[in-house]
């Protein structure tokens, strides 16, 4: 597809509607979407004003943000390359949303208890008031990515919920969420409830072990996402715009 087809294609788009993918770092997109090589230090955020500059993609994930919050180099980093209001999808902390430390992510503390499982201060002080000093104009969704939850947790899908509540009732209402959750089970009607009264979005999944988005719930606060293979993301909810 030539650029001028490229454009006309993305004037179609509408313009409340962001495709992008759910990272970048993509050296076999060369010739799709990268026209250059990128080596050494820094490859990454030099990749990314490529990436802002591909006519179909008006979003992008921040996956690497799960494993730790970016750093002020970071993000001022990436702030730099991003044409301004370009919003990006960031997955938060793992160390916010891990009820039991799994051994394959963190051995020496595997089988614990997290102390830190969905505790708003860390969230806010790790994660939110650094975006907002060095990244606001690029702070789309923060993606609460939980992984399983094992029944001898202690934690059913009722108890979830009400964490959720009160976790969701100590954040700033201004700031954009969604949720993703891999329980079956934790999709209650409770749970959906929460979601609409803060305003977060449901994050679809097409994880192993969960229904697919039609036989789900429906909610007016939805996200989806897609197979694990296809990095793409898409998420809309009553504060944010559609994101693909």
């Amino acid at each position: 597809m030539t650029p001028e087809e490229l454009g006309r294609l993305a004037e179609r788009i509408p313009p409340l509607v962001r495709f992008g993918a759910s990272s970048w770092n993509y050296p076999g997109w060369r010739g799709l979407v990268y026209h250059r090589d990128y080596l050494g230090k820094g490859a990454s955020t030099r990749m990314l004003e490529e990436y802002a500059a591909f006519p179909l993609f008006r979003t992008v994930g921040i996956d690497s943000s799960f494993y730790a919050p970016p750093t002020e180099e970071v993000l001022r980093g990436y702030a730099e390359r991003l044409p301004p209001g370009f919003p990006c999808v960031s997955k938060v902390w793992n160390q916010v949303t891990v009820q039991t430390f799994a051994k394959p992510l963190d051995k020496p503390r595997a089988g614990q208890i997290n102390p830190d499982f969905l505790n708003p201060d860390v969230f806010l002080e790790a994660v939110y008031e650094p975006y907002q000093r060095w990244f606001a104009d690029h702070a789309g969704p923060f993606v609460f990515e939980f992984q399983a939850i094992g029944r001898q947790s202690g934690v059913g899908p009722e108890d979830f919920a009400g964490r959720l509540d009160e976790f969701f009732t100590a954040l700033p209402r201004e700031g954009q969420y969604a949720v993703e959750v891999r329980n079956e089970e934790f999709l209650t009607p409770m749970y959906f409830a929460v979601l609409r009264e803060h305003g977060v979005a449901h994050v679809f999944s097409s994880w192993t072990r969960m229904p697919s988005p039609s036989s789900a719930e429906s909610s007016p606060s939805t996200a989806r996402r897609s197979p694990r293979s296809v990095p793409v993301d898409t998420a809309t909810c009553r504060k944010c715009p559609s994101w693909a």
